[in-house]
């Protein structure tokens, strides 16, 4: 990359469909007080708005570029790209659903330029709701307060008994960062998905070797449920075991690697066998946790029918949003024809859940979806684009998605005639009553408080 003057820092932005909080988070970056970046952004293919924002920003700002990828490599692979491709002294990775306060860069590149021991700057972090709306800090992130330990072996040992993934978003100084492109390289499924919990890994990798310093400042703004915080729970379980096999084997790759600091009598070498024996009771402890914990349940529940039945009954009696479906329907005088909107992962693992919930006096008569191409027939229903919504003659439309039910509802609104209801499951809702068409406002731009 060739320009007159080179910048501090850059940020590599990756996105993919992303066109919910795009604006949002390049603004977020484009209003730091410090100036003297660069922001990339690398976009994965998306098939949404995402390049027309992009573009409209790089027409804007000098400081803005875009950077396209013909088809989707992947988040992992579209992370590596955005460090690689980075020239400055300085790089910081964004998501397209979070976002900054404005002195994020300035107090991040001040610590880093108070302590030349250490390669990595984070923060604490206050999580947002899907409008923007902050509330509690997110957990587990003050354990970066002790990563400026000497030791290597502490260092990462600490970090593995709380993981935290938030600190991937910090500011790093590009070489340090640079220096595990290989390990990013092992991360590479080589399709659209990547290996589960590779920030992790990446993190462990960089902690192992660097020193890290905090601040207690939450000058950053998690986004939950956004777009590319979700595991894929239909990943087969033969895919998902491969997958554990290779976090474990990168997991001891890098304790392995861990340098030894030189042996005298105030620094004694670190038991390898102990922490190789450290590092398989944390990979025990995390394959008994959530989320591997819930795609192995999700495995095991779906391929005997009598355990099916159970977890839908479950579902429905113990999930505050089934049950919250299911007293709105008994409540209703009228019969309904409903159409699912959705054809995602939550309508193929949920429909029986749905069903359960929605009761014997409401049909449910098809399921509609803007992109029905490439989706197979759930349980014998054909998926149809939302322009043969009439075909379907629906009184109620229902939005069957946990992670992008927001976008949808708003769709739902836009395709539904007057006379047809829109329902959610996940959103809160005053007065425990159910949207109807007008009900629904999402905030053009969220504000931080």
């Amino acid at each position: 990359m060739s320009s007159a003057k080179q910048s501090e820092i850059t940020i590599g932005l990756c996105v993919h469909n992303g066109q919910a909080h795009l604006a949002e988070a390049i603004e977020s970056l484009l209003t730091q007080g410090f100036s003297d970046f660069q922001l990339l952004i690398f976009d994965n293919a998306s098939d949404d708005d995402t390049p027309k924002i992009a573009r409209r920003y790089a027409a804007r700002d000098s400081r803005v570029r875009l950077i396209r990828h013909s088809r989707n490599l992947g988040p992992v692979r579209n992370f590596a790209a955005a460090l690689e491709y980075a020239r400055s002294p300085l790089f910081c990775w964004a998501s397209c659903d979070d976002l900054r306060e404005p002195s994020f860069l300035q107090q991040l590149r001040d610590l880093l330029m108070q302590h030349p021991e250490a390669d990595l700057a984070c923060c604490a972090v206050r999580d947002l709701d899907w409008h923007g709306n902050p509330h509690r800090l997110h957990h587990d992130t003050d354990v970066m307060a002790d990563m400026n330990h000497p030791a290597p072996v502490e260092r990462f040992k600490l970090y593995l008994q709380h993981s935290p993934c938030t600190p991937i978003y910090g500011l790093f100084r590009r070489e340090a960062a640079q220096s595990l492109l290989g390990l990013l390289d092992k991360f590479d499924r080589k399709d659209q998905r990547g290996t589960f919990r590779s920030d992790a890994l990446f993190l462990a990798g960089i902690v192992s070797r660097f020193r890290a310093v905090y601040t207690s400042q939450p000058l950053f703004f998690f986004r939950c449920g956004g777009s590319g915080q979700r595991l894929d729970n239909h990943r087969g379980l033969l895919d998902l075991m491969r997958d554990y096999l290779r976090f474990s084997r990168i997991l001891f790759k890098i304790a392995t690697d861990i340098p030894a600091p030189p042996h005298t009598h105030t620094t004694p070498s670190p038991n390898r066998a102990k922490l190789i024996l450290f590092t398989l009771s944390y990979l025990c402890r995390y394959f008994l946790q959530q989320p591997t914990r819930r795609i192995l349940c999700h495995h095991i529940t779906t391929r005997f029918r009598c355990l099916k039945h159970w977890r839908a009954v479950y579902d429905v009696s113990k999930l505050p949003a089934f049950n919250r479906l299911k007293q709105h329907a008994r409540q209703e005088t009228k019969n309904h024809r409903v159409a699912l909107f959705g054809a995602g992962k939550h309508t193929q693992r949920h429909y029986h859940t749905i069903i359960r919930a929605l009761g014997k006096h409401h049909q449910v008569v098809g399921i509609i979806d803007d992109h029905p191409e490439g989706h197979p027939a759930i349980h014998g229903l054909p998926i149809l684009h939302t322009d043969q919504l009439t075909n379907l003659n629906p009184s109620v439309i229902l939005v069957s998605s946990d992670t992008y039910e927001q976008l949808l509802l708003k769709r739902a609104r836009q395709i539904a005639p007057p006379d047809v209801k829109v329902w959610s499951i996940y959103t809160p809702l005053v007065d425990n009553s159910y949207l109807t068409p007008d009900a629904l406002v999402i905030p053009a731009k969220a504000g931080i408080q």
